[in-house]
């Protein structure tokens, strides 16, 4: 008994690049980001939260609450497309935006990514127009200092996390734990 943890709706949009083949810590990028999404999609369906998981350049909604074992092998058979950009300000817009009319208390966006994006004009202007209504986070992966300056140029210098790709799952897992209240 006690007080209820704020609601949430969560989305998060992966990166879906070639350059996610890069391996790191024993795996590639994207067996890091199966893994970690997995985990977040796994609790969100076991806590009832509204969540997407999409992938970008293809502007896909691979699974949500409503996806069952379909949703699980998307997520889990997930690899790199064969493109060389990601459209992760488009997919800010089409997926983020939205959410301003949500009736959530917390509404955020991760954003998977290793490195720069090629309509970061886009992502930025989004990014910062939806502060304060919908939080959008960039996830960076494998960061060096050049990745990292154009990360936080496009989501803001406190809206960028920065972490080895073998770390992903308990990144993702400490953003859950401390959004929800859990």
């Amino acid at each position: 008994e006690g007080k209820s943890p704020p609601t949430l709706t969560l989305k998060v949009i992966i990166d879906h690049s070639t350059s996610l083949n890069h391996s790191s810590g024993g795996k590639t990028r994207m067996e890091s980001i199966a893994e970690a999404v997995m985990t977040i999609h796994l609790v969100c369906l076991e806590l009832g939260i509204p969540h997407e998981v999409l992938v970008t350049p293809q502007q896909l909604e691979i699974a949500d609450l409503d996806s069952s074992e379909r949703g699980k092998a998307l997520i889990a058979g997930l690899v790199p497309a064969l493109c060389g950009y990601e459209d992760m300000g488009l997919a800010i817009k089409t997926w983020a935006v939205p959410m301003v009319g949500y009736r959530q208390d917390i509404k955020l966006v991760l954003c998977l990514t290793d490195g720069a994006c090629n309509d970061a004009e886009l992502g930025k202007k989004e990014c910062f127009a939806l502060r304060g209504k919908v939080e959008v986070i960039g996830i960076l992966l494998d960061p060096d200092d050049t990745t990292q300056k154009y990360v936080a140029d496009m989501f803001g210098q406190d809206r960028v996390i920065a972490c080895r790709s073998e770390e992903l799952p308990q990144k993702l897992g400490n953003i859950l734990r401390a959004t929800r209240g859990i």
